[in-house]
Order: structure tokens, then sequence, then C-alpha cells
């Protein structure tokens, strides 16, 4: 059950944001924590994701610059 949280967390980031608030909302400590753990996945995954996208845009620019020789 929690590994699908964490799943989701991790490889598809906004979707484990749903799942996180859902158990963070129970009143059960361990509960509260596998949903700040899975929105805390989330939000280290997006970053990372978005780190990465930028990243991989300017190499590309750069490859295309040099190809075009401007």
């Amino acid at each position: 059950m929690l590994g699908w949280i964490f799943f989701l967390s991790i490889c598809l980031p906004p979707l484990g944001l749903w799942p996180g608030i859902k158990y963070v909302r129970h009143s059960d400590p361990d509960t509260k924590r596998i949903g700040l753990i899975a929105i805390v996945l989330t939000i280290l995954s997006s970053a990372i994701s978005v780190w990465l996208t930028f990243k991989l845009a300017n190499i590309y620019v750069e490859t295309i610059t040099q190809i075009s020789g401007l």
C-alpha cells in the first residue's frame, strides 16, 4: 500500500500530493508521517525534475548554437 504512494511521489511528482494530503488529514500519527513523507518526496522530485529540465534545455540550446555557428 505504501509503495504506490511513494512511487507516485517520486516518479509522477504532482500525483503524489493527493494521497499525501489525504494521509496527513488522518488522526493517527503514523499515517500523518506517511503523508508528510509523500509530500516531501513529491516536492523534492518536482524540484529535481525542474532542475534537470532546465539543465537539458541549456545543453540543447548550446548544441544548436554550436551547430548553427551563431
